[in-house]
C-alpha cells in the first residue's frame, strides 16, 4: 500500500480506516507544554491536571439582596405577624460590616457581599420592610427564612485542592472565567501545533489573482488553512510548487525544513503521471500508507519524517527523535451533530426545497482535491448530513 507505484495503475489494495487511526495512535506524541496567561488560554490543551489553589467563594457571601439574619429570628414573620429587628449596618461587595448579628438584629446586604459574623441567612429584601423609629433603623419581616439559605457558603464553588480541569482538555471560554477566577495568571497549556500546506498544481494561481487561460484559482489552501486556525493551530505561510518531480521534491524540502509540526500537502497523491508526492515522501521519510479504503479521501496518504539534526538528543527528559506527520485534512463539521469533535467519512450538503431537500453537494474525493464549487455547495447548504461518522483516538486533533 505505501511502496507501490499507483500511478495510471490504481490502488491495488488500500488501507483499513483502523490501520490509519492506529497508526496516528502510535505516532501521535503531546506537544511540549508552555506558559499561557489566563486572558488568553481559551482554546488552548491543559498540559497538566489543575488543583484549585485557593477556596472560590474564598468567604460566606450573600446570595440575593436583603437582610442577614439568624434564620430562627424569622420563624413565624409573616405580614401579618411581622417580627421586628435592629438594623446594625450595611454589608456590600468588598466593604463587609464589621457588626456581628445577634439575636433579633440584622445587617442590610447586597448580592455578593460578605456574610456578617452571627448571620447564617439572608431573607430576601421583598420579604421585609424597612422604617426608622425614634431615630434607630429597624426593619419587619413578612417572612420566613430557613438557617444557610441565600448564602454561598467557603469553597462552595471550588474547593481548595478540588480537580478543577483534566490535563487533555480543550479550553472553553467558560473554563477560562473559571480559571481566572482562581486568582492564576498562567496555566500550564500545550503548545499550538505549528501547520504548513504545500499547494501543488501547475494549473494553480494564488487566491486573489484573476486566472489566465487553463487555471483555476487556488482555494483549498483558504480552507485548510482556516479550518488549522479555527480548531487552534498555529498556521505557518502557505508554500506552493508546481507539477513535476524536481519542483515538488524542492518545494517539499522547504515543507520539511520548516518549524512545522504538521505538514499537509495538497495535490500531487492520487494515480495521474504528475502525482509524485507518494515518491517523494518516500525517498524524505516513511510513507506509512498511501490510499485508504473510504470515499471521500481514497488518495490520503500519511507519513513520517524524522528530523536528523535532533535525532539522540534529550530534551527536557523526552526523547530527542522529533516525529513529523503528513496527512490531508479529514472533513470535521461543527454543528453536525451538536458535537465539534466528530469527524466524518462522508457528507453531503443539503438544501430545502418546498418540503424536501435536494443534494447540491457532495465531499467526493480527498479534500485535498475540492474544488470551488464544492465549496460553494457546502457554504450554502441548509445543512450537511453525515454519513458514517467516528470519533478520531484520544489527543489526535489533526
Amino acid at each position: 500500500m505505501s511502496g507501490d507505484d499507483v500511478r495510471m495503475r490504481g490502488f491495488r489494495a488500500r488501507a483499513e480506516l483502523s490501520e490509519a487511526l492506529e497508526l496516528l495512535r502510535e505516532t501521535a506524541v503531546p506537544l511540549p507544554a508552555e506558559s499561557v496567561p489566563v486572558t488568553a488560554c481559551a482554546g488552548r490543551v491543559l498540559a497538566a491536571d489543575l488543583h484549585a489553589p485557593i477556596d472560590v467563594p474564598g468567604f460566606r457571601r450573600a446570595a440575593v439582596d436583603g437582610y442577614a439574619i439568624r434564620g430562627e429570628d424569622s420563624f413565624a414573620a409573616s405580614e401579618h405577624n411581622p417580627i421586628l429587628l435592629e438594623v446594625l449596618g450595611t454589608s456590600l461587595p468588598g466593604r463587609p460590616c464589621a457588626a456581628a448579628v445577634g439575636e433579633g438584629q440584622a445587617v442590610r446586604i447586597t448580592t455578593g457581599a460578605p456574610l456578617p459574623a452571627g448571620a447564617d441567612a439572608v431573607l430576601q429584601a421583598e420579604l421585609a420592610r424597612a422604617h426608622r423609629r425614634g431615630g434607630r433603623e429597624q426593619v419587619e419581616l413578612l417572612g420566613t427564612v430557613a438557617p444557610l439559605r441565600h448564602i454561598g457558603e467557603l469553597g462552595e464553588d471550588l474547593a481548595r485542592g478540588q480537580l478543577v480541569l483534566p490535563a487533555g482538555r480543550r479550553l472553553r471560554p467558560q473554563d477560562a472565567a473559571v480559571l481566572a477566577s482562581l486568582g492564576l495568571a498562567d496555566i500550564s497549556a500545550r503548545r499550538r501545533p505549528r501547520v504548513q500546506l504545500l499547494v501543488t498544481g501547475d494549473e494553480l494561481v494564488p487566491p486573489g489573482t484573476p486566472p489566465g487561460p487553463w487555471q483555476i484559482v487556488d482555494s483549498n489552501s483558504v480552507l485548510l488553512a482556516a479550518l488549522a486556525a479555527r480548531d487552534g493551530a498555529d498556521v505557518l505561510p502557505t508554500l506552493r510548487a508546481r507539477d513535476g518531480e524536481a519542483a515538488l521534491t524542492a518545494g517539499f524540502n522547504d515543507l520539511s525544513e520548516g518549524p512545522a509540526d504538521v505538514l499537509l500537502v495538497a495535490g500531487a497523491t492520487s494515480v495521474g503521471l504528475e502525482d509524485l508526492m507518494p515518491q517523494v515522501l518516500a525517498r524524505a521519510g516513511a510513507l506509512e500508507i498511501h490510499g485508504i479504503a473510504v470515499r471521500p479521501a481514497s488518495p490520503t496518504g500519511v507519513g513520517r519524517l524524522h528530523d536528523g539534526a535532533e535525532a539522540g538528543e534529550q530534551q527536557g527528559g523526552e526523547d530527542g527523535f522529533h516525529a513529523r506527520r503528513l496527512w490531508v485534512w479529514r472533513v470535521r463539521g461543527k454543528g453536525l451533530t451538536g458535537d465539534g469533535c466528530r469527524w466524518f467519512r462522508c457528507i453531503i450538503a443539503l438544501r430545502s426545497k418546498g418540503r424536501e431537500m435536494e443534494c447540491i453537494g457532495e465531499a467526493e474525493g480527498s479534500m485535498s482535491e475540492w474544488n470551488l464549487p464544492d465549496a460553494i455547495a457546502f457554504a450554502r447548504a441548509s445543512c450537511l448530513h453525515a454519513l458514517d461518522s467516528f470519533t478520531p483516538p484520544p489527543g489526535v486533533r489533526y
